[in-house]
């Protein structure tokens, strides 16, 4: 058996299409949709976000400030991992 060891530049765009996926799975209305994965050519097609959406990073670099972004991060991040859904009995209370 051969083993193909890829460098992190081109490891990198599967695990961008693998983090959009699980992202989008749970937050489908924030992660553009992906179309698709090409592991050979390193290739992600994804939905084009039209204007008013932004990239983040964009903004980040040009020292833009987001004043909700924290909390809308965690939120999201919560929806991810489950909590707030009454399976997994919502968020975990202060001091509990």
């Amino acid at each position: 058996m051969r083993t193909l060891l890829l460098h992190p530049h081109q490891d990198r765009v599967r695990i961008e299409a693998e983090a959009l996926g699980e992202e989008a799975a749970v937050c489908p209305a924030h992660v553009p949709a992906v179309h698709l994965y090409d592991a050979p050519m390193h290739l992600i097609a994804m939905r084009y976000l039209a204007p008013p959406f932004l990239i983040l990073r964009r903004g980040l670099i040009a020292g833009e400030v987001y004043p909700r972004l924290a909390g809308r991060r965690g939120m999201g991040k919560g929806q991810r991992h489950g909590y707030g859904t009454a399976a997994r009995g919502g968020l975990p209370q202060a001091g509990g």
